[in-house]
């Protein structure tokens, strides 16, 4: 265990294990070197932005009524990087449209019991924590709710099968809402009913019911994960244009994103 000091100083998260996953040399940059990511992207910028402006919708803070003229007016503070200008105007529409669709009438239903709702839980010795972008509880059946808002396009047919383009991200974020599924039971002392993912750019909703065996199978994965990392020497880089070209923050300073480019 070369780095055992520095992974036991860690306070694990679903996103540090998914970063592990994509490029386990970007997670030996970010956790065991402490360098700091030097670049954003288009598409964390306005996904981020969106996410902030429902976090202030369903907390209060902002009237929906008000939120369009809210996004635009805010947009270029919020939304830094840019990116294909077809691509850009797409986003942008598709976000405009979100909003003006937005219906809260089926949130009377509701108690809201956490809006970036931070968690911290355990799994054995390991500490975790987390943030619910929204939890509901019933007000009838007092069943809970975990939403989550997605940038991604929505996960199934409707058939209730993943689509083949998004199989990995739904497994990956299947895993996301078990972990914080942990945090809920310690909380309230129930697991949530269903998991929903709110996916504000194509206007869907991912909605499945929540399933014992894969909560059980989700913290097995992330103990076992923890513990290949610890054996982990060399954390080698996992070559991936998107990822090494656009998305990742270590892109402009990893001489392997700089590799896989120059090869595209």
């Amino acid at each position: 265990m070369v780095y055992k000091n520095e992974l036991d100083n860690i306070v694990w998260s679903f996103s540090t294990l998914h970063q592990y996953e994509q490029c386990p040399y970007a997670f030996y940059l970010k956790k065991i070197d402490n360098t700091e990511i030097n670049e954003g992207n288009f598409y964390s910028d306005i996904g981020g932005y969106v996410h902030e402006i429902l976090e202030k919708i369903f907390s209060g803070k902002l009237d929906l009524n008000d939120a369009i003229n809210y996004f635009i007016e805010n947009y270029s503070n919020n939304v830094v990087y840019s990116a294909k200008q077809s691509t850009v105007e797409k986003k942008y529409g598709q976000a405009i449209d979100f909003l003006a669709g937005l219906d809260l009438s089926e949130l009377e239903n509701y108690e809201i019991l956490g809006v970036e709702k931070k968690v911290n839980f355990s799994l054995g010795e390991r500490n975790f924590i987390g943030y619910i972008d929204l939890l509901l509880r019933n007000k009838s059946t007092e069943e809970i709710i975990i939403v989550d808002h997605k940038s991604l396009d929505h996960f199934l047919k409707k058939d209730g099968s993943p689509l083949k383009k998004n199989l990995e991200s739904f497994n990956a974020y299947s895993k996301q809402m078990y972990l914080y599924s942990k945090a809920v039971f310690d909380e309230y002392g129930k697991y949530p009913s269903r998991i929903v993912w709110n996916h504000f750019f194509d206007l869907q909703v991912t909605n499945i019911p929540f399933v014992k065996e894969d909560f059980d199978r989700t913290l097995q994965w992330a103990s076992s994960l923890i513990d290949r990392i610890y054996s982990d020497e060399n954390f080698e880089a996992v070559n991936s244009y998107m990822m090494c070209s656009v998305l990742c923050g270590y892109r402009n300073s990893c001489c392997y994103a700089k590799e896989e480019s120059e090869n595209n």
